[in-house]
């Protein structure tokens, strides 16, 4: 899906792709110009009731966007927001959303095959909507959602790992 917004001051096009458990031997549905209202928000609340992959990238951008792709990774009823920058600077090339706060360390959880710090795994649906509504109407992220996403590099230091 491919969704293109023109004005004086931006314009970029955007791609979507969804992909839900429930689709079984089935590939990733997407097509071009993506509408929000029963393309984007339908695919993410599938993705988030039966687990799978949906992304949104920037196929073109004449300002030249940040975030290249956003990703959400889902299992049944919990997810991973991933972002992948432009940035010059390889630390900063791979994003992860945190819970907002500074929340102290509760230990890893299990996610799919891998153990993930808990602050970095989310469960309200809200917050999928909110940063790919984001990246829908800017063709980037924002600077509040950018707040909210760390890099691999830059995480607090856990109990009983130096820093």
């Amino acid at each position: 899906m491919m969704n293109e917004y023109e004005d004086e001051e931006q314009k970029f096009v955007l791609e979507f792709s969804a992909w839900d458990k429930s689709m079984q031997g089935l590939g990733a549905v997407g097509a071009e110009r993506p509408v929000w209202e029963g393309r984007i928000d339908r695919g993410l609340e599938k993705i988030f009731e039966f687990g799978g992959l949906a992304r949104l990238w920037v196929i073109q951008s004449a300002t030249g966007a940040y975030v290249r792709n956003l990703d959400m990774q889902a299992l049944s009823g919990q997810f991973r927001l991933i972002a992948l920058t432009n940035d010059s600077d390889y630390k900063k090339k791979l994003l992860e959303w945190w819970e907002p706060g500074n929340g102290s360390f509760r230990g890893k959880i299990l996610f799919g095959d891998d153990e993930w710090d808990a602050r970095t795994v989310c469960t309200d649906l809200n917050v999928a909507f909110r940063f790919f509504r984001d990246m829908y109407e800017h063709g980037d992220l924002t600077r509040d959602s950018l707040s909210q996403m760390r890099s691999p590099w830059n995480c607090p230091v856990q109990p009983g790992r130096s820093g």
